[in-house]
């Protein structure tokens, strides 16, 4: 083989090219299997929940947005009878969190209007990962 061509195989291997062997679990982990978008409009003081099931070998990516700073905001599980607060935001206007169940549960994301008179319009839009399910927003029961 001439040099010139042995250098050229060399540098096209180095710049990577075509690989057959990608690793197809890696790619498909950066894909979401569905992407959910709702927006709700919350009159003063208005809780809704909608509910993620899944456990840890599943994960959702929020991204939840406000027209202003008086979302308050959860993710929170009800196992054995009891509340349990995974994560929580007060007062904020936009939110980017993924979350990775610790347990096969059903997650309550729970998004509150702080103000009690002005309205508050909310847009979600969460990456579903794995077997994770999203059940759309309903009124909170106090």
């Amino acid at each position: 083989m001439r040099p010139s061509l042995f250098i050229a195989f060399l540098i096209l291997g180095a710049c990577g090219g075509d690989d057959a062997t990608t690793d197809v679990t890696d790619d498909a982990a950066g894909v979401p299997r569905e992407t959910v978008t709702e927006t709700k409009t919350l009159i003063g003081s208005e809780i809704v929940e909608g509910t993620l099931e899944g456990g840890p070998t599943d994960r959702a990516m929020l991204r939840i947005t406000a027209n202003s700073a008086n979302l308050d905001w959860n993710i929170h599980g009800h196992a054995g009878g009891s509340s349990t607060t995974v994560v929580e935001g007060l007062q904020v206007m936009t939110v980017e969190h993924e979350f990775v169940p610790p347990a096969d549960e059903h997650w309550s994301v729970l998004l509150r209007n702080h103000s009690a008179v002005d309205s508050l319009e909310v847009t979600l839009e969460v990456d579903l990962y794995g077997d994770m399910v999203w059940e759309t927003f309903g009124a909170h029961d106090e």
